[in-house]
């Protein structure tokens, strides 16, 4: 059998854009997803390079559902490996991938390996190094890390920052073919120079990308890397549903167009509309997007200077606190409601009063 892999990283599964619990679901969708390519390729090992889940505790839900993934792969002989990130690394030495969703330790592979992501970079480093020279020479191929290259990336933070190039890779120099990274959800990619007794070769490094949508400027659907025991080439896949951001006055002049549109999609659409203070009335005109799409609408800054207000700028004053919250709750209850549960403490009581009239209003 080649030493053939998909690899993906920062599924982020748990996490909810815009809260929306359906986008949550998507995460899991392409999660699923990608397993069922790597059945179909019938590779050795299904890599996850960090950022499993968005959460260091994850939901049982969503553990069991990682779990019932992983046993799709057992079943097909397609070994899962992972490394832990930073949203999911290790606690009191044991991870939800390893120590219960049955996923093999990175440094526990033969060709390839892998090492957890810790605060401490020179920990990572050394982990690495020392699994390169412990391994009989010219076995290992890949290496898989969760962290911020700067060979990759120039605005590494410091916790995260790992230098590629200081790694000693002589035992492994004829075997190696580069270094697969999570942690930036861009997928980005290079080539690295490394020499041993005057030969030179170029080998590859790169970030897969985050397969999950968890921020609207990062939709993609090329964050799966394929290696087919020879090539390493980025598989392309379709996203659950379509993720569109459009500003009020295009979204009022394509009303029909996106309807048209949306029209063959299995699930609603995600649209995500951006007014301003300026603009705002328009949004009484995009009424008929709820009825087909699922819609989030953002105010953002004017674009001659910031006159929209941030609530969070002014929680010091009683009466700007007044001001704002009027104008972005006109309707008195709504007003009420958000002015109570800022300059009441603790808020839970204003919280659990609107529940309760609600139940018994609804009776």
């Amino acid at each position: 059998m080649t030493n053939s892999f998909i690899a993906v990283a920062d599924t982020h599964i748990g996490a909810k854009l815009y809260n929306i619990p359906e986008l949550e679901h998507d995460l899991r969708t392409l999660l699923h997803n990608a397993v069922s390519t790597a059945i179909e390729k019938k590779v050795r090992y299904f890599v996850v390079c960090g950022d499993l889940y968005d959460q260091m505790r994850p939901h049982a839900d969503l553990v069991a559902f990682v779990s019932d993934e992983m046993d799709r792969l057992w079943k097909a002989k397609v070994t899962p490996v992972a490394i832990s990130g930073d949203h999911d690394k290790r606690i009191n030495e044991h991870s939800w991938a390893t120590n219960v969703n049955k996923f093999v330790s990175g440094s526990m592979c033969k060709s390839i390996i892998g090492a957890d992501y810790n605060d401490d970079p020179a920990v990572v480093m050394s982990t690495i190094q020392t699994l390169l020279e412990g391994r009989p020479a010219n076995t290992i191929e890949w290496v898989f890390l969760h962290g911020q290259a700067p060979e990759l990336w120039p605005f590494c933070e410091e916790k995260k920052k790992l230098e590629l190039k200081k790694l000693d890779l002589d035992n492994q120099f004829e075997s190696f073919k580069g270094f697969i990274m999570g942690d930036i959800h861009k997928p980005t990619e290079t080539t690295l120079l490394i020499s041993k007794d005057g030969k030179t070769k170029e080998v590859y490094a790169g970030y897969c990308g985050s397969l999950g949508v968890v921020k609207m400027d990062e939709v993609r659907t090329d964050c799966m890397l394929y290696f087919d025991g020879k090539d390493l080439t980025r598989l392309t896949y379709e996203l659950p549903r379509q993720y569109v951001r459009l500003e009020i006055d295009d979204a009022v002049n394509r009303l029909t167009e996106i309807k048209d549109a949306a029209k063959d999609d299995k699930l609603k659409p995600l649209l995500v509309v951006s007014y301003n203070k300026t603009s705002k009335a328009l949004l009484a005109k995009i009424s008929d997007f709820y009825k087909f799409a699922i819609v989030k609408t953002l105010q953002v800054l004017d674009k001659a200077g910031s006159t929209s207000e941030d609530i969070r700028s002014e929680v010091g004053s009683t009466d700007r606190v007044s001001t704002v919250l009027r104008e972005v709750f006109p309707d008195d209850e709504l007003y009420n409601l958000a002015y109570q549960l800022i300059t009441t403490d603790p808020p839970e009581t204003i919280l659990d009063g609107f529940k309760l009239k609600y139940l018994e209003d609804s009776r």
